[in-house]
């Protein structure tokens, strides 16, 4: 029988302010052990810190500089060492003091080599900025909790990059993971857990067959939690464990805070939809990774705090929750890219195939006098402004609308129950909020709403109160037990 093994995944607000979480990760990582035939396997991202008055991860830090260097403003790189200075001072004991120093150093003087490259090229990407961020961040960040481990009497083992087994395509700043390759590398990691060794691995980075860095989108540390689970799969049973400060709830509580419940079992499909449309539950696409590799590896997303408190997430959603409509949530800042119907599949292509894209919606199209007219809704605003010029060169006659958020509910069951998208656009009547536009798909359970920016919080607190009360309803109406 497989032994069963977790990949945990600490994000950098559970590392905290230069690594001040890094005693309550110890102590959940010997919990974790106790529970577990191996590992647990660790996957950490970049530390955040203080910068210019504001608390912010290292990598937008590294960024910041990386782009200040291009700019031909060599800024001092303190703010990337110092955090790195205080963990080794507060959290690592002789020997591992002189060692993770070392390292430092060895790290340092890789981010100046690559930082004077931008500034000769006068241009902070590619392979240069992946270098900065990894450095700076993640690779280092790993040494700093494996040295805190074994200073606190854990077996760590940080896997240096010459022996990284995450391998992706030259996509150096969205890249893209490559399985086969990977398990060609993936001994490093099965080795430290056959010598009864805690593997540590820095999340978002990934490595060429020609041995360059490259990064994963942002939020790709999730991305690295999955691909290792993948790959650990055939010789182990492994669970995803992502520690977070709390589990998932019914909506984003920086904007809904009254009646907010918890929501304690999801599938991968509303997990991939609610993280697409703003919630930060897992990357969507690690689960687009597990669902190519047709892997159906328990998730759960741990609460910190109280351990005992979990949503637990797999790919299918039967008998896991009650719940109809499990999340109200929406996404600022989209934008819809309207054009010629027959260049809509030209656009496509090279969005997918070309750009490795995925982040956008096919509206319903309409014909506007003799012509059909094609829409795209995209939910990152910023990366249209950035190809504007390649958006819109398909078509001559496009049309770009800004200022646009997009909004939905998730549940996979929700097409069963009737009134659920006349109760949501009732809600946003009685707000006074127009939906500027939409989609409803009853095969899929999908409701798309989209409102003017400004209106997007009004909306989903109103949507967030139907939520409750349709709810309520349902279960009102389900026959009980007999």
């Amino acid at each position: 029988m497989r032994k069963s093994l977790i990949v945990v995944k600490f994000g950098g607000s559970a590392l905290g302010v230069n690594g001040a979480g890094i005693p309550r990760i110890i102590r959940r990582i010997r919990a974790i052990r106790r529970s577990t035939n191996a590992g647990p396997v660790i996957v950490v991202s970049a530390p955040r810190t203080i910068y210019e008055g504001n608390e912010v991860s290292l990598t937008d830090v590294a960024t910041d500089i990386g782009e200040n260097y291009a700019s031909l403003n060599p800024v001092p790189l303190d703010p990337i060492i110092d955090p790195y200075q205080e963990i080794i001072e507060t959290f690592i004991k002789k020997p591992w003091k002189v060692l993770m120093k070392e390292v430092l150093d060895s790290h340092v003087q890789k981010v100046k080599h690559a930082l004077n490259q931008a500034m000769e090229n006068r241009r902070f990407v590619d392979v240069n900025r992946a270098r900065v961020l990894a450095y700076s961040g993640e690779l280092t960040a790993i040494a700093a909790l494996d040295y805190a481990m074994r200073s606190s009497d854990l077996p760590g083992e940080h896997i240096v990059f010459e022996n990284w087994p995450i391998v992706t395509d030259r996509n150096f700043e969205n890249a893209n993971f490559l399985l086969d390759e990977s398990r060609k590398r993936s001994e490093s990691i099965s080795m430290c857990l056959e010598e009864g060794k805690l593997p540590v691995m820095g999340g978002y980075i990934g490595v060429t067959n020609e041995g360059l860095e490259t990064t994963f989108e942002r939020g790709g540390s999730d991305r690295t939690a999955a691909d290792l689970g993948i790959l650990l799969n055939q010789d182990y049973r492994v669970s995803i464990d992502f520690e977070k400060e709390d589990v998932v709830l019914s909506a984003d509580p920086n904007v809904v805070s009254k009646g907010l419940e918890p929501v304690l079992g999801m599938s991968y499909n509303e997990v991939d939809i609610a993280g697409r449309f703003g919630m930060k539950i897992v990357d969507p696409a690690a689960v687009r990774d597990l669902i190519e590799a047709d892997c159906n590896l328990p998730i759960l997303v741990t609460d910190m705090k109280n351990a005992h408190r979990v949503t637990r997430i797999i790919r299918n959603n039967k008998k896991i929750s009650t719940i109809t409509v499990k999340i109200a949530t929406g996404k600022r800042d989209c934008a819809i890219l309207e054009l010629d119907k027959s260049k809509r599949t030209s656009l496509e292509e090279f969005l997918r195939n070309v750009r490795r894209y995925q982040d956008f919606i096919e509206l319903r199209p309409y014909q506007k006098g003799k012509a059909d007219r094609a829409r795209l809704l995209f939910l990152d605003g910023p990366y249209v402004r950035r190809h504007e010029a390649d958006l819109t060169a398909f078509d001559t006659e496009s049309s770009i609308r800004y200022g646009l958020a997009a909004i939905t509910l998730v549940g996979d069951d929700m097409k069963a129950k009737p009134g659920i998208a006349a109760g949501t656009f009732g809600a946003l009547f009685r707000e006074g909020i127009n939906i500027e536009d939409g989609d409803i798909q009853q095969p899929t359970s999908s409701i798309l709403l989209v409102v003017k920016d400004a209106y997007v919080d009004g909306a989903l607190r109103a949507i967030h109160e139907h939520r409750n009360d349709m709810n309520s309803q349902i279960k009102r109406d389900r026959p009980s037990a007999k």
